[in-house]
Parts: C-alpha cells; structure tokens; sequence
C-alpha cells in the first residue's frame, strides 16, 4: 500500500561498471600496464508534474508520435570538471515527460567523481546555465564492477536547489553533496518563479545566478556539515511492525537496544500473548545510512541522518515491515506540538486475526502542545469508524503517548525525540488490527535526498 504520492520531476537509473578489459597483452617494451576505466549508465525522464507542462512540441507535429525527439530540450552530463556531453530527450505525446534512453558515459578513471545531469536547451553551449539539474557521487573501482550512490534518484526543484548551494559552497572540493546539509526552502521557490512562466518549462528558461544569488549565498552561509560516516543506528527504540501474511494478520512493538551494532529486542505488544516480554538478540550491519539485519534472509533498512528513525523492510515468505522511533530521555505533552497528517492502515480480523477486510485512512492530528488535540478526517474511502472528533493526551518522559488516558496492552504509541513524527498499533480480537504513522506538517519543509520506500501487500485472499 502507498499511501504517499509524489510528484517527480526528473529520476534518473545510475549505476557505475568497472571494464576488466583485455589488457593482458602490451606491445609496451617499459613495464606500463593501462590503467582500467569505468563507465557510468544513465538514463532519465522528465516530468513536469502539476507545475506546469515542457514547451509543446512545434505546430503540425501530430500529438500520437509518442516517441519523438524533442526540438526544444537535452540532457547535459558532466563528470568532475571534463567537457560535457549532450544527449537527446524524446518526449511524451503530452508534453509532460522527457526521457532520456539508456546512455553510457565511458573512459572514467577510477576514484570517485561529481556526475552532475542537467536539463539544458537543445545545442547548448558546454557552459549555458541550466534550466534543472542534480549532483551526485559515483565511484568506480578498477576491475570491478560497482553499484553508485546515485540510483533511483530524481531532479527536481530541491535537488536543483541543492546542486546550486554546492556549487557555491567553498567545501565541495573536499566534500560531497550528501555531506551537506542546508535549508532549500527559499531558494527552491525562487527557482520556480524563475523556469516557470504561464506554466510552461520553457527551452529558454536559465538558472540565470544573478538572480538567485541572494537565495543562494543566504543557503550557502547557513551550510551545515554531516558526517556521513558516523553510527546513526544507535541507542534505545521502539519497534512498531506489521506484516502481510494472508493466513494471519499481527502488529506489534518491541523495545530495541542497539550497541556497536548487536541489538537486544524486547516484545512488548504482540497479538500472540506468548510473545510477550521475550526477548531475542541479533546483529545489524550499518552503512551510509542502509542497514542489513541478521535475523532473517531477503531485509534491508536504512536510518534517518538524525539516527531518530530507521526502518526495516523484510520480504521473504513472511513479509513484515518494521519502524523504529528512537527513545527520548526527556520528552513531554510539549514534544507533540503542531499538526501531524496520520496515515493508517487496518484489518478486520477474526477470533484468531485472519485478516476479512483491509482499510485505510488518513487525518490530521492537531496537537496544543499541552495535553490536548483535535482530529479532522481527510480521507476514508473505506467507511472506517470515525476518528473522535477531540481529546486529551499526555506523553511520557521515555516518548510514551497515552490518548485519553487509556493505556492499555494491546496499543501502544510513541513519539521520536525531535516530535517529527510518531507511530502507532494497536489490536483487539474480532476487531481490527491498526498500523498507524503521523508525520509532523510544516510549511517550509523540504523533501530532497536519498530515501528507501518500502511496501507490503497488506490484503487478503479474494479482496
């Protein structure tokens, strides 16, 4: 289930190949062996999403030819500071997308280098501002063949945002992107007042630096350094899971401590009672944010820079998803402060939780920031029972939230120390059984960087 859309303006498919080569024979008499080069593969599409459509193809053109090369756009790759490299776009028949086919940028030296990928106008000189682009890191390892850092990414206006940060950033010598970390809000909204004009992403639309550069020297002067080396995963959480059998649907929470990787899990809420307060210890593998548990074959996870939120998704023959919200020490009603959009899912399950019936909601949940909320449904498209409409709340010193002060076995919720987000399930037999998460709603956040989503198929047999 995918309970969020999103509006993607550009992803591109990167990925870094070593060449072995046939390097065994040299007609050299000095001993010199080449040295192996590597290829990085691109490929791309452009979506203009709701803000606006790419120019239209030219009059006469007829809208059916799906597949036709654009007049208008290119893409423009560069690796470090080498020449760069245009490649042609074909264009959807509603002017909305520009793709760019598979495409190799080879002879790369081994080591890793800026690949930056912009969207510029058709023929643009090597040095004509952009219209949007992104930057990434790719290394490329001599004789191997390599996985970049740069898959599944998008271009859009907080990647370009950011690439132009960087670019102005006097640490990008010595440091890459995703060790940067910088607010993008107002130079992102400059950036599309500036591209976009009657809706239209037009070729002749520049990041013209002249008039972005006090967007873009407030963003760089604000430019804060993350070590991206660093152990996040670290320290107490709590666990809220779900999973996706069809025999037999259960939620639960565990206490989780994680020390130098080997972690100690605790059950505490389990619609299996024999699980209660068992406790199991395995280990996590962490790097650069992903991580790879121990437990069981076919996982992966990542953690959140702050280290507040990690998440582990398992899909072998018993699927399950798993949010960890890390423990504060000092948290109160104040911690939950604002309005949070609530996403949850839910099954209606038997005497012995097989699930009959999947639903979802989603809500908005204000609260005061002093043991009181209010809920406003948003969508409920499956008639669940109606969100009580108001009520009081308290959270506990460890991140513990308590509704109405009922606690009880078979719910739990908890809150993450910055109060971004919290998470929630309970179950009740013959009831339903709920996976719930509110994310904490503001008007200058940003979405940019590299994310995992994860997603089980949460129905049943026949439904």
């Amino acid at each position: 289930m995918k309970v969020l859309s999103r509006l993607f303006a550009l992803v591109l498919i990167v990925s870094v190949l070593a060449l072995v080569g046939c390097i065994g024979g040299n007609d050299n008499d000095d001993g010199y062996s080449p040295v192996l080069t590597g290829e990085i593969l691109v490929s791309a599409f452009a979506d203009a999403g709701n803000k606006g459509n790419f120019a239209a193809l030219r009059e006469g053109e007829r809208s059916e030819l799906r597949a036709v090369i654009t007049d208008k756009f290119q893409a423009r790759i560069k690796i470090d500071d080498a020449t760069p490299v245009l490649y042609d776009l074909d264009r959807s028949d509603d002017s909305k997308k520009l793709t760019l086919a598979d495409t190799v940028v080879g002879l790369v030296t081994p080591g890793t280098h800026r690949v930056t990928v912009e969207i510029v106008a058709k023929g643009a000189a090597a040095d004509a501002p952009a219209i949007m682009k992104r930057i990434g890191h790719a290394t490329v390892v001599a004789g191997q063949t390599n996985d970049s850092a740069i898959k599944n990414v998008e271009i859009n206006y907080d990647s370009t945002a950011k690439a132009l940060v960087y670019e102005a950033w006097d640490q990008n010598s010595t440091k890459t992107i995703d060790e940067m970390s910088v607010d993008l809000s107002s130079l992102k909204t400059a950036i599309q007042n500036l591209i976009i004009v009657g809706g239209v992403i037009s070729e002749t639309a520049t990041l013209d630096l002249a008039t972005l550069k006090t967007e873009i020297d407030t963003a760089v002067a604000k430019v804060g350094v993350i070590d991206i080396a660093q152990t996040r995963f670290s320290g107490d959480y709590r666990a809220f899971f779900v999973n996706a059998l069809t025999a037999t649907r259960w939620v639960g929470v565990s206490d989780v401590s994680v020390v130098d990787g080997q972690i100690t899990e605790k059950v505490k809420v389990n619609t299996d009672s024999a699980l209660i307060d068992t406790e199991t210890s395995y280990s996590v593998i962490e790097s650069s944010g992903d991580l790879t548990f121990s437990t069981v074959t076919k996982n992966r996870g990542a953690v959140a820079a702050s280290g507040n939120v990690a998440m582990v998704h398992v899909y072998n023959k018993t699927p399950y998803i798993g949010l960890f919200i890390k423990q504060p020490t000092t948290a109160s009603n104040a911690t939950l402060n604002g309005t949070y959009r609530v996403f949850e899912y839910s099954d209606a399950v038997d005497a012995s939780f097989k699930p009959a019936q999947p639903g979802v909601q989603a809500y908005s949940l204000k609260f005061d920031g002093a043991g009181e909320f209010t809920v406003t449904s948003l969508f409920n498209p499956d008639t669940l029972a109606d969100t009580i409409p108001a009520g009081t709340y308290s959270v506990a010193g460890g991140g513990r939230i308590t509704f109405n002060g009922v606690s009880s076995k078979s719910e739990y919720a908890q809150v993450d120390p910055a109060g971004n987000m919290f998470a929630y399930v309970s179950y009740k037999t013959g009831g339903r059984c709920v996976f719930a998460v509110g994310v904490k709603q503001s008007s200058d956040s940003t979405w940019s960087g590299n994310f995992v989503e994860a997603t089980i198929n949460g129905g049943v047999d026949g439904a």
